[in-house]
């Protein structure tokens, strides 16, 4: 029995982390245009809208733009994810991006400040006013208390404290907003929340903001007409450098995860050292490393933060599955892998010799048993007719086994040892020579 990782590829190795890095970089790069959900690295970002009176004019949004042009404009920055809506006649719509860094939620933050830019958040001039853009800052840490975040610009009139409101004041300008989140001494930084939305409170004709109304319709006193708004802004890329040292937790520490095999029977042990919100563990098995299926449910223990140890056995006749993991499932049915091993019931046996070789009157078998167990040990002819059998009862560790052969004929025999519970059975060829 031995335990190893085949492909860490798909295995997630949890532990409690301190932040050890100096900055990240969470580029949009790869956002596919369109898509309402975007990963890159531990940050997932997810869009909601509202009353959205369509995407629009043939721009797919959100999408990341290499370059300034956003819609027809050209206030963009660089590298951003433009957010292109149109927002329709109404007082409740909006867009709204969160940025989530609890990887998948499989850990309760980063301890990281966060820092990006907002770009292109304006206004129509004058009394005619037919957009306004307004832009909401907001942030949680991992206990989920608010986070006030800091920001500035010009052209833009800013308010709140946990929640910024950015209001653009001016026409034509392509404000930027700077934002900096810092999360508190010893608290990750679990999400970043950013929401758009017209002004439709103010100006002469309440209802001609953001107008879809068919052609130009008049605005009374205000002697101009409304216009149908599709409005953008741009996000760029979010740098995240650390922040004063805290801890990452992760809902389950696995210290440990082994399995031994004795023919049919298997049996699997793992240790946690802490458990949060643990409702169960999957142990799975898999032919070939790949394709995994359940074997049972183990119930976890809630939360914990003590030493935790579990035991698992169950009769396997296929011996065919080799692979095994362990899955564990919060009470919100948020799941992910821990750990993974490799079995395989020839292990139970290893380090087979034999000497000396060529052999006259005494051959010696040495092996390395993994436990204590009954080992029958054969041997027979190259016509595979068996000659003599004994059995022994190895110790766990290194053994020695003297077979008496002088009463074999000269010539080449095989010693096949077998673990009496069914395991695969090792053999090693040798020579009889004159007495």
């Amino acid at each position: 029995m031995f335990s190893f990782l085949r492909n860490t590829s798909f295995y997630v190795l949890l532990f409690i982390a301190s932040v050890g890095f100096s900055q990240s970089t969470y580029s949009w790069a790869s956002y596919t245009a369109g898509s309402l959900t975007y990963t890159t690295g531990v940050m997932t970002s997810s869009i909601t809208v509202n009353q959205l009176k369509a995407w629009g004019n043939g721009y797919s949004s959100p999408q990341y733009h290499s370059n300034t042009t956003l819609g027809s404009g050209t206030c963009g920055i660089a590298g951003n994810l433009g957010l292109e809506v149109f927002f329709g006649n109404t007082t409740t719509a909006y867009i709204q991006q969160v940025l989530d860094f609890t990887n998948g939620n499989t850990q309760n933050g980063v301890c990281e400040i966060m820092t990006f830019t907002i770009g292109d958040i304006n206004s129509d001039a004058g009394s005619t006013v037919s957009f306004h853009d307004i832009v909401e800052v907001s942030a949680l840490d991992a206990t989920g208390a608010a986070i006030s975040p800091s920001v500035s610009g010009s052209g833009m009139s800013i308010s709140g404290t946990t929640t910024k409101v950015i209001q653009g004041n001016n026409s034509g300008g392509c404000n930027k907003l700077a934002v900096s989140i810092t999360p508190p001494s010893g608290i990750p930084l679990k999400s970043i929340t950013i929401k758009y939305y017209p002004d439709a409170t103010n100006g002469c004709n309440t209802s001609g903001f953001y107008n879809f109304t068919s052609g130009c319709t008049s605005n009374g006193s205000c002697g101009s007409c409304f216009r149908p708004a599709m409005q953008w802004i741009s996000v760029t890329a979010i740098t995240g450098t650390a922040s004063s040292s805290c801890t990452i937790t992760l809902p389950v520490e696995l210290k440990s995860f082994k399995g031994k095999s004795a023919g049919a029977k298997k049996t699997f042990n793992w240790v946690t050292a802490t458990e949060a919100n643990n409702s169960y563990f999957t142990l799975e098995k898999s032919v070939d490393g790949e394709l995994f299926e359940s074997v049972s449910k183990i119930t976890g223990n809630g939360n914990s933060a003590k030493e935790m140890n579990y035991t698992y056995t169950y009769e396997e006749s296929n011996n065919d599955y080799t692979y095994y993991r362990l899955k564990q499932t919060d009470f919100n049915g948020r799941s992910r892998i821990l750990n993974a091993i490799y079995l395989n019931d020839i292990d139970v046996v290893g380090g087979l010799k034999l000497y000396p070789n060529p052999a006259s009157s005494i051959l010696n078998v040495v092996f390395e048993a993994a436990e204590e167990l009954e080992f029958t040990i054969c041997v027979t002819d190259m016509l595979g007719r068996v000659q003599q059998t004994s059995k022994y009862l190895a110790l766990k560790g290194a053994n020695e086994v003297p077979l008496v052969i002088e009463d074999l004929a000269k010539g080449s025999y095989h010693v096949t040892i077998t673990n009496n519970n069914g395991s695969r059975p090792k053999t090693l060829k040798f020579f009889k020579g004159d007495n």
